[in-house]
């Protein structure tokens, strides 16, 4: 399941160039795309206008007689078929364009329909077919808190030219793509990695993001194999070791006055410097002498 794609647009849509671009990505291969919307939400403003021009958009595309147009594709299956004329007849709005249907060839018209809302039988699940839900809103915020509710798309398509509007779908909205005034055409861009997220798939490929996606990514550490002394701060036993206590109390400390009870400072500028010249010794001896490191660990037990 790719998830229940939307499309969304606000006030300043432009409805003309809009709707040849939800039209064009929703009844391509008859709305048979795992990218193609679910169902259009456009401001209440500017709903009638839109649903005009979809109407225009599909006659200049498939003409007034689609089941003669070679543009348009059929459905997958009479299954298939079945399944979208029983949303098509229950889906409890009005359909504004098409719902004309011929199960032998298996042919469902490009259709709008209006009137539903997001509890409508049509927003229950996926539909993959040439059918498209028209809903309206009045307040983007309260459109978005809606929508967060609602499982995450592989596909999120926002058209405006309100900039503000689009940071807002961008920030507040989860989606495998967010595509902004345009519908498909971002799955061409091998740079750009596609897939879904939660609901709507894992992972991403195109470009190299398809390399990374089937790449185990090993981490390799590898440490030398002496110097067994410099490491013996990091071992137990801890209690009743002087300097370890100091070393972690200042690793870990909890609070400025923990801090400052583990610090004086005069005496601890001292041990540091005397700390660093005897660090810098050890770690010339081990470099040159790496017998000696085995009289060393045996210094270091006896010391601890």
């Amino acid at each position: 399941s790719s998830g229940i794609n939307a499309e969304y647009g606000d006030e300043t849509v432009d409805c003309p160039s809009v709707a040849n671009r939800i039209a064009y990505g929703k009844f391509m291969n008859g709305g048979q795309i795992c990218i193609a919307a679910d169902y259009v939400v456009v401001h209440e403003s500017r709903a009638k206008e839109l649903i005009t021009c979809l109407k225009t958009s599909l006659t200049n595309f498939y003409g007034t007689d689609p089941s003669k147009s070679p543009e348009f594709c059929r459905l997958v299956s009479v299954a298939h078929f079945k399944r979208l004329k029983g949303m098509l007849e229950h889906s409890g709005g009005v359909i504004e364009h098409g719902g004309e249907t011929e199960e032998e060839g298996k042919f469902i018209a490009p259709s709008i329909v209006s009137g539903v809302d997001f509890n409508s039988p049509l927003m229950k699940e996926e539909i993959f077919g040439p059918i498209l839900p028209i809903l309206t809103y009045s307040n983007l915020s309260d459109l978005l808190n809606t929508i967060k509710r609602r499982e995450k798309p592989l596909v999120t398509y926002f058209f405006s030219t309100h900039r503000p509007s689009i940071e807002a779908v961008e920030s507040e909205l989860s989606s495998g793509t967010l595509s902004i005034n345009d519908t498909i055409t971002f799955v061409c861009i091998p740079e750009l990695p596609f897939g879904g997220v939660g609901n709507s798939g894992q992972g991403r490929y195109h470009g190299k993001a398809t390399f990374d996606c089937f790449t185990n990514y090993k981490g390799i550490h590898e440490d030398r194999a002496g110097g067994e002394f410099a490491k013996m701060i990091r071992y137990p036993p801890f209690v009743g070791s002087k300097w370890k206590d100091r070393f972690y109390g200042l690793a870990l400390y909890n609070s400025d006055t923990e801090l400052a009870a583990l610090c004086s400072w005069k005496p601890l500028i001292k041990k540091t410097l005397l700390g660093a010249v005897l660090a810098a010794g050890a770690f010339y001896i081990l470099t040159r002498f790496p017998t000696i490191n085995n009289y060393l660990r045996d210094f270091g037990e006896f010391v601890r």
